[in-house]
C-alpha cells in the first residue's frame, strides 16, 4: 500500500503550517498535481484551496488541458484559475528555463503572505535536478537539489513555497491514483529526447536503476545531506549581510570587502537567490564581480548585460536592473523612489512641509533635463552634490525633479525653489 506515502505526505504538511493558511496549487492536470490536489481536497476544507493552471502555449493540446482542469476542480469543488504566459526562447536560455521562469512568475503573483504555493515535485524529480546539476558543474547550492520548504521574496512580499511530494517515489504516486481512480493528461512533449530532462529520465536513469535498484532514494538523501550544509552555508551569509546595505535590485560591499573571496561570494548567491527570484548566478558573473571588487579605479563602471536584464557596479555596490526606467513621468502622490529603482533617493514628500503639499496638486514628477538649471555655477554645483552623494551615473541622468505647472520647481534632496 505505498500509496499511503502520499496522504502521509500531506498531513505531515498540515502540521507544519497553521490552520488558518490558504493553499495554492500549481495544477497542470498531469499525474503528479493531480495526485497532489486530489490528496489535499481529502485533508483540508475545500475552500482554502485554489488551483492554478499556466498555459504555455506550447503545446496545440494546451487549451484542451485548461479545460479538464477545470472540470477536475469543479468535480472536486475547489475555486480554478487559467492563466496564458508567452514563451520564447532567449539567448542563451532554453525553452525549458523560459517556461519555467515563466511560470513561476505567474504562480509569485498570485500568492500572497497568507498564502502557501503548493508544487507536487517527487523524488524522481528530485534525483533529475540533482543529475542535471551535477553536469552543470553546480555548487552546493545546485546539488543541494529542490528544497522541501523555502522562502522567496516577490515584490516587496516574502512568499512561502512547499514541495510536500518531495519524498515520495514515483510509484507511490501512481498507485495513489490507480487506488482512487483518478484521471490525468499526458503531455506529449515528456517524451521527447532534444530536451535534457527527458533525455536523463528515459534514457540514463533507467540504467542507473538497474545496477542500483535504489538509487532516487540515495539521490534524494545525498540532496538532503547538501541541503543541511547550504543551511549553514545560508546563516554564514545571513550574518554576513547584517553588516551590508541592500533591497532587491542592489548589495552593498562597503563593510564586507575584507572578507575572503568565498564568504563574499556565498553572500552574493544568498541575496541573489532570495530576492532575484528566476536568476541565477553562474561563473562568469562571479568572475566579473570579482574583478569589480578588485578594480582600483573609483570612477570604472562595469556593465554586464544578461539575457534578462543587467549587472551594474559603482563605488562598491552591485546592481540587478531588470529593466532600468531612465524616462518617467508620474503624478506627484505617485513617485516612489524605490519602485524606480534609485539607491539612495528620500521620497520626493519629505523634502516637502504639509503647507507645501497642499500646492502640489497636478504637480509631476520627472528626470533631470539639461535646462532645468541654467547658471553654470548651479550646474557645477549639482555634479558636486552628486559626487558627495554617491549617486550612481544612470541615476544622475534621470535624478527626479518636481515640475508644476510647467515649471520646476525643486531637484530631490538638491534645490527647492525659494518662492515654492
Amino acid at each position: 500500500m505505498s500509496y499511503q506515502k502520499v496522504e502521509l505526505a500531506i498531513s505531515k504538511l498540515i502540521h507544519l503550517y497553521p490552520s488558518s493558511v490558504q493553499f495554492l496549487v500549481a495544477f497542470s492536470g498531469g499525474l503528479d498535481s493531480t495526485v497532489l490536489l486530489d490528496a489535499l481536497c481529502k485533508k483540508v476544507p475545500l475552500h482554502s484551496i485554489h488551483a492554478v493552471y499556466v498555459n504555455h502555449g506550447l503545446q496545440p493540446e494546451s487549451k484542451q488541458w485548461a479545460d479538464v482542469c477545470k472540470q477536475v476542480c469543479e468535480r472536486l469543488g475547489v475555486t480554478f484559475e487559467s492563466v496564458d504566459v508567452e514563451v520564447s526562447e532567449v539567448l542563451r536560455q532554453g525553452i525549458e528555463s523560459v517556461a519555467r521562469q515563466k511560470r513561476y512568475e505567474a504562480l509569485y503573483n498570485r500568492t500572497t503572505k497568507d498564502t502557501l504555493l503548493l508544487t507536487a515535485h517527487h523524488q524522481r524529480d528530485q534525483a533529475e535536478t540533482l543529475l542535471l546539476n551535477m553536469a552543470r558543474g553546480a555548487g552546493i547550492a545546485g546539488l543541494s537539489g529542490m528544497p522541501y520548504a523555502k522562502e522567496t521574496h516577490w515584490n516587496g512580499q516574502i512568499l512561502k513555497h512547499c514541495r510536500p511530494l518531495l519524498n515520495v517515489d514515483y510509484d507511490a504516486i501512481r498507485d495513489y491514483a490507480k487506488q482512487h481512480r483518478l484521471d490525468w493528461v499526458e503531455d506529449s512533449s515528456n517524451q521527447e529526447l532534444d530536451y535534457r530532462r527527458n533525455y536523463l529520465r528515459h534514457e540514463v536513469l533507467p540504467k542507473i536503476r538497474q545496477a542500483w535498484p535504489f538509487s532516487d532514494a540515495n539521490f534524494a538523501k545525498s540532496a538532503q545531506h547538501l541541503n543541511e550544509s547550504l543551511a549553514l552555508l545560508n546563516e554564514l551569509a545571513e550574518i554576513d549581510l547584517q553588516g551590508s546595505d541592500y533591497s532587491d535590485f542592489y548589495l552593498s560591499f562597503t563593510h564586507v570587502k575584507e572578507l575572503k573571496w568565498s564568504r563574499i561570494k556565498n553572500m552574493t548567491r544568498y541575496w541573489a537567490q532570495f530576492y532575484l527570484s528566476g536568476f541565477r548566478l553562474n561563473a562568469k558573473i562571479y568572475q566579473w564581480l570579482q574583478e569589480c571588487l578588485n578594480n582600483k579605479n573609483p570612477q570604472a563602471k562595469p556593465k554586464m548585460l544578461l539575457a534578462h536584464g543587467e549587472l551594474r557596479f559603482y563605488n562598491h555596490v552591485l546592481y540587478y536592473f531588470e529593466d532600468l526606467k531612465m524616462n518617467y513621468s508620474l503624478a506627484f502622490d505617485e513617485f516612489d523612489a524605490g519602485a524606480l529603482q534609485f539607491f539612495n533617493a528620500l521620497r520626493f514628500s519629505e523634502q516637502f512641509s504639509l503647507e507645501q503639499k497642499e500646492k502640489l496638486e497636478g504637480a509631476i514628477v520627472r528626470p533631470l533635463q539639461n535646462d532645468d538649471l541654467s547658471l553654470s555655477e548651479q550646474k557645477k554645483a549639482l555634479k558636486k552634490w552628486f559626487k558627495e552623494n554617491k549617486i550612481p551615473e544612470w541615476d544622475r541622468q534621470r535624478w527626479p525633479v518636481l515640475e508644476k505647472e510647467g515649471q520646476m520647481v525643486a531637484i530631490l534632496g538638491f534645490y527647492t525653489k525659494k518662492s515654492f
